[in-house]
């Protein structure tokens, strides 16, 4: 750690293979996935993520997964494609 507000690459991978801690913070997923988590907070794709990173990631991902739940089937999919669609007007309403 160089403690330069921002967590390298390396710093997070190495993280993930010596600390149990980091992985509790993503209910349960693998090391595999916690590791490729880093490319999905380092937005700017600069190699480092920023505390701002992962607060913001954190809070789309409420969002995330309740979508990822609605299109894991067929029928999910379906249903919020129509309602999508439903909502789709491009009328504005106040």
């Amino acid at each position: 750690m160089d403690g330069d507000g921002k967590v390298s690459k390396a710093e997070w991978q190495n993280a993930v293979f010596t600390s149990e801690k980091l992985l509790k913070f993503f209910g349960g997923a693998t090391r595999s996935e916690v590791k490729a988590a880093f490319d999905i907070l380092d937005k700017s794709g600069k190699g480092a993520v920023s505390w701002y990173d992962v607060q913001t990631s954190a809070k789309s991902f409420l969002v995330t997964q309740g979508l990822a739940s609605a299109v894991a089937t067929e029928k999910g999919k379906a249903e919020l494609k129509a309602f999508f669609n439903s909502i789709d007007s491009n009328q504005v309403r106040l």
